[in-house]
């Protein structure tokens, strides 16, 4: 038995809000048998060879555009899964000679990747508001199997973005079917409820949302941005005080809930809260606000549980 370790790198562009460049280290680690120039039949140079290929491919790219986002992880599960007709054991992965992440080829069924792959691509299309693109990588892990109910919700928050109301409320709806305990999904058909004018059908989802998720500021803003169209301030501004206890850099919250003040009057302490939510604004942009309603499934853990097939 013997091990070989082949060795490169590569420089390559990521990130979401803030595009950058690093330089990634590749160490792939093959056990076999050694004779001659093979390990276990396999040619050495081959091995450089389709190392070189998939490196290549990669070289100078746009990361998160061919893992979903940049990180080492995802570098190493993708070089993982590129290099199977090589069989590595394992391959590691770091940035700037800094950290470092290890992938085992036996930790992983990698029947799955790809659909894990086409996933974590659509929910980084989607912070990046390429909803139409994020529709296709959602559809492609739906037809591995239809009945992910993690992925028709992010599709339905799809077709929310597309304004495709109706869409959005058949997927979140499904996702209830499916997993009737999934409390995002009843957040998410009670802001397809508002947007199609179904008020009270709305009111219903969001208490339901905060039953099943009692620490999500996201359900208590909504709510409360919901009672404010009933005009029932009071309520309101509890529903979006409790987000802002549960999220204090939450500023859309304080916006929300200077609006009720507003109404009650009380705009001394609307300007307080509109001052406080233009202080934190620029940590609630579009990129932050996406990402805390996608999950993010590591392949290590749980990113391939949830992509089994239905019996």
């Amino acid at each position: 038995m013997a091990n070989l370790n082949v060795k490169t790198q590569f420089r390559a562009k990521h990130g979401t809000e803030k595009i950058r460049e690093s330089d990634f280290q590749v160490e792939v680690e093959i056990n076999g048998q050694l004779t001659g120039d093979f390990v276990d039949s396999i040619d050495y140079v081959n091995i450089l060879d389709r190392l070189s290929a998939v490196i290549d491919s990669l070289r100078e790219s746009y990361l998160d555009d061919i893992v979903g986002r940049g990180t080492i992880e995802n570098v190493a599960c993708l070089l993982m899964f590129r290099l199977q007709d090589i069989s590595p054991f394992k391959i590691t992965v770091r940035k700037n000679d800094t950290v470092e992440a290890s992938v085992f080829h036996d930790e992983a069924n990698w029947i799955n990747y790809t659909p894990l792959l086409y996933f974590k691509l659509g929910s980084s299309k989607m912070v990046r508001r390429l909803y139409l693109d994020a529709l296709v990588d959602f559809n492609k892990v739906l037809e591995f199997n239809p009945h992910l109910h993690e992925v028709i919700n992010c599709r339905g928050r799809a077709y929310k973005h597309l304004r495709k109301f109706d869409l959005a409320l058949e997927d979140h709806s499904r996702v209830i079917e499916l997993n009737p305990q999934f409390g995002e999904a009843y957040r998410n058909r009670g802001n397809d409820h508002y947007y199609l004018g179904n008020f009270e059908l709305m009111m219903s989802d969001f208490d339901r949302a905060i039953k099943l998720m009692p620490f999500s500021a996201l359900a208590f803003n909504n709510r409360g941005f919901a009672l404010q169209h009933f005009s029932r301030y009071q309520e309101a501004i509890r529903d979006h005080s409790k987000a802002i206890e549960l999220d204090q850099s939450y500023a859309e919250a304080y916006s929300d809930r200077s609006k009720a003040l507003r109404a009650l009057g009380k705009n001394d302490l609307a300007r307080s809260d509109e001052e406080q939510a233009k202080k934190l604004a620029p940590l609630q942009n579009r990129f932050n606000s996406e990402w805390k309603k996608i999950t993010w499934p590591s392949l290590k853990e749980d990113g391939l549980k949830f992509l089994v097939p239905p019996d």
